[in-house]
């Protein structure tokens, strides 16, 4: 199941992802794997508060990710309040 859609942007070229949940992680994977940009597939884990990539070690991708996380799921918990 889909958690939501995000678009990261991956050598100056924005690629949209879809993120689902398997077990603790959480799981990315590029829409368009035939796009021509070298798309990682990878998946996080929550560790102590903090989302990390587990199979990436790009420090802006990281941090990225890690902020785009943390947006989706403020949406998630705002939305599941009302």
């Amino acid at each position: 199941m889909t958690l939501f859609t995000t678009t990261l942007i991956l050598k100056n070229k924005a690629v949209p992802y879809q993120v689902y949940k398997e077990g603790d992680r959480l799981f990315f994977k590029p829409v368009d794997m035939n796009s021509g940009t070298d798309a990682p597939i990878f998946w996080v884990r929550n560790s102590g508060g903090v989302w990390k990539p587990i199979n990436i070690t790009e420090v802006q991708l990281i941090k990225q990710v890690q902020a785009n996380i943390s947006g989706h799921y403020a949406e998630m918990q705002e939305a599941n309040k009302e």
